[in-house]
């Protein structure tokens, strides 16, 4: 069985490496919204009593995901637990590198997991599904940590392809808001299951909510095992408030996206000599560098106290990932600055490493 994955956020090993207090940090570790949604505080009347059912959120989430039918979870992680146990046991194909959890409980639900290229085309995902006979598709998009996106005309070939071949595509959209609440006509279909994570775009996490639309049966199936008060007070209050808020989500795409570009600019200047390749996401910028390299700068940032991701890819290369910061935030704006500066101007503090034994 394969090692469960680990994940950005833990900061708490950063500190038992590197040293000093949480408020010392910029944790840059996971690609969420660093301006969080400002939603009314609850009440101690509220959390008294047990949660409503979801249907009003439901509603309001058909809305924004422009979509028929959605199932409202306690955040896609849920999702992408439980949705390998309602699919007989088959090959499943999923994006490598990506969000580790989909291998992992895939495999975990009794599936034989294959990998398929992030960067693979969609004529190259589907012949590769047919090398492998594969049962089920499993894709990020966009892609975390590597940053592409798949075209929604190249998704719209897939679809057909997939239906006529009796093959579940599912497709985690969880870094999609920012470029959009609706879900394309041709992902509302047949075999087809798209996830959504409310807390990324709107820097909410510890909400805990998700959303799943696409296959009526596998949707259904969902909302029986999310049984009575799966979806907390917090998640249906919150989630009811935001989705509905269509002025925030303007303002706040635009700002994403103004904040991304001058970012993901200053980690260009950095990482430009050394990087194979550098992407960014919006809510990230992921460089692809040599293994040691890699290593090495996230523990010369993790000096200046900027913690950030690396995702080993193979032998020779791994993904280096960093969120964004608050620009209205001078402190977090200053510390920023000033450690890309400092390791700008000594480059030599930057030294190959191999992964330290938390990280593996």
């Amino acid at each position: 069985m394969t090692p469960a994955p680990t994940h950005g956020g833990n900061l708490e090993a950063a500190i038992r490496r590197f040293g000093g207090a949480p408020s010392d940090w910029l944790d840059l570790s996971t690609g969420i919204n660093p301006r969080p949604y400002p939603c009314t505080p609850l009440t101690a009347a509220m959390l008294h009593r047990l949660p409503e059912t979801p249907e009003a959120l439901e509603a309001v989430a058909r809305s924004y995901y422009d979509v028929s039918d959605v199932v409202a979870v306690p955040g896609s992680q849920w999702a992408i637990t439980e949705l390998p146990r309602l699919v007989p046991p088959g090959r499943v194909m999923v994006h490598f590198p990506g969000y580790a959890e989909h291998g992992f409980r895939w495999q975990a639900a009794g599936h034989e997991v294959v990998t398929c290229a992030a960067e693979a085309t969609v004529d190259e995902l589907m012949a590769m599904a047919e090398r492998w006979r594969a049962s089920a598709i499993v894709l990020v998009n966009p892609n975390n940590p590597g940053g592409g996106c798949i075209a929604d005309e190249d998704m719209e070939r897939l679809v057909p392809a997939c239906q006529a071949a009796g093959r579940l595509l599912v497709i985690d959209e969880a870094f999609m808001d920012v470029h959009r609440g609706a879900v394309p006509a041709a992902l509302q279909a047949p075999g087809v299951l798209v996830l959504r994570s409310f807390g990324k775009f709107f820097g909410l996490a510890g909400v805990r909510l998700g959303f799943v639309t696409g296959d009526t049966a596998l949707c259904e199936a969902l909302r029986a095992c999310r049984g009575p008060w799966a979806l907390t007070t917090a998640a249906l209050v919150t989630g009811l408030e935001a989705l509905s808020d269509t002025s925030w989500q303007r303002r706040m795409r635009l700002q994403l996206g103004e904040w991304s570009r001058a970012q993901s600019g200053a980690w260009q200047r950095l990482w430009q000599h050394e990087a194979v390749d550098i992407r960014s996401s919006v809510l990230f910028t992921t460089a692809r560098l040599a293994t040691a390299r890699a290593w090495g700068w996230q523990s010369a940032l993790a000096a200046q106290r900027i913690w950030v991701r690396c995702w080993p890819v193979d032998e020779h290369t791994a993904l280096l990932r960093a969120g964004l910061i608050d620009p209205a935030c001078g402190l977090q704006q200053d510390h920023f600055h000033a450690a890309l500066a400092t390791l700008k101007h000594d480059p030599d503090s930057v030294a190959d490493q191999e992964a330290c034994h938390e990280q593996k």
